[in-house]
């Protein structure tokens, strides 16, 4: 385990405490609790067996295309006091940060990181303004998934799990069985998770040729992909506290419009915008409109910012 780092907007302080290094925009004092958080593997939580209800991706889809025809996002009057954000220090997950802020009444932000010693002083300024804590953890450790939960006593996590520049991974697959164990254990088993993931395999059928080639060229990428939904949909219980969501490819360009598709429909664009995705996300984890669902989304309309 490396050292916490604490940094306050009054100063800078350095402790030595065996857990997960910290960024934090909260009172020193807060250290004195994270020398007591543990993480026992033997706890009473049960791993899922086979005899389990099994949802495939197919299934999900068309549980999914019979309501997508509805064009409003509907809400739920869900109270979000803290979200854990595992993957925060992406282009996506940075955007979730902003989106999350602009809430009517915005939640505790907790990140959580691969690397802090790699991420961009602009990402540590705006944790600083608008989070609680950025934390450095394995995102494939269950661990340090547990730490980070206890921490931020997370109602909603989301899942945004990247692969850096590495196409051949495992990445998504390995965090999700972390995830699911520990979500296992008594004090979560009421925590929400929204899983940001990638386009369905049916509606790859509609893409033009280069995009078809990329795909091709990122099959390991999507196999992930599936391997990580697999995770979450296997367990019933797990399976009605999660919300997936597919887009399309992400761009950094601003969208007109995120629009909810039906796996098997053409999507309008093979893009979706990534501030688009975002707000959704946030709105999302907030609302818990769709939890046990997987809902296929791509922006109506792309331009250059």
């Amino acid at each position: 385990m490396s050292s916490v780092i604490v940094l306050t907007k009054s100063k800078n302080t350095t402790n030595h405490i065996p857990t997960m290094k910290l960024i934090l925009n909260r009172e020193v004092s807060l250290l004195k609790s994270l020398s007591a958080l543990t993480f026992d593997g033997d706890d009473d939580a049960q791993t899922p067996t086979e005899s389990e209800t099994h949802h495939s991706q197919d299934d999900e889809e068309s549980s999914t295309a019979s309501s997508s025809q509805s064009s409003a996002f509907p809400s739920s009057p869900v109270e979000t006091q803290s979200v854990l954000i595992i993957g925060a220090t992406g282009k996506t997950g940075v955007e979730t940060i902003r989106q999350l802020a602009k809430a009517e009444h915005p939640p505790m932000i907790y990140g959580m990181t691969r690397d802090l010693s790699t991420t961009p002083q602009e990402t540590m300024d705006l944790y600083m303004k608008h989070g609680e804590a950025l934390l450095e953890g394995d995102p494939t450790s269950a661990a340090d998934i547990y730490r980070a939960l206890q921490m931020s006593n997370a109602d909603t996590i989301i899942v945004i799990v990247g692969t850096g520049r590495r196409l051949k991974t495992s990445i998504r697959t390995a965090s999700a069985e972390a995830l699911a164990q520990v979500l296992q254990h008594p004090p979560f088993r009421n925590t929400r998770v929204v899983v940001v993931s990638w386009r369905s395999k049916k509606q790859a059928l509609h893409l033009g040729l280069v995009d078809k080639l990329l795909e091709r060229s990122l099959r390991s990428v999507l196999e992930d992909h599936v391997g990580q939904e697999r995770i979450f949909t296997t367990d019933k219980t797990l399976r009605e506290r999660t919300t997936i969501v597919r887009p399309t490819s992400l761009t950094s360009k601003t969208g007109t419009e995120l629009k909810r598709v039906s796996p098997q429909d053409p999507v309008t664009t093979s893009k979706t915008s990534r501030q688009d995705l975002a707000e959704f996300v946030a709105k999302e984890a907030l609302q818990a409109s769709f939890m046990g669902s997987v809902i296929n989304v791509t922006s109506v309309k792309s331009r250059q910012r």
